[in-house]
């Protein structure tokens, strides 16, 4: 079994030997979580995850209620 190494598409603090998507959906998770709200470029900007890649965990998670989405505030 080989191991990836983190490369710069990869969120700070991502484990190596890990599954990327779960990190990055549990990384999404916890930086709302911490902040009560975020905003789509926030989350981008400070996770270093690419934006195709946001959107479609963002979606995901809002679609299996683990995020709440303000149409009003556009924020998680």
């Amino acid at each position: 079994m080989t191991t990836s190494r983190m490369t710069s598409d990869e969120p700070t603090g991502v484990a190596p030997s890990s599954v990327k998507s779960a990190d990055r959906a549990l990384a999404i998770i916890g930086y709302v979580a911490d902040r009560g709200s975020a905003r789509f470029n926030d989350i981008v900007g400070e996770l270093g995850i690419p934006r195709s890649s946001s959107h479609a965990l963002l979606q995901t998670l809002v679609n299996r209620n683990w995020l709440d989405f303000d149409p009003e505030t556009r924020r998680a």
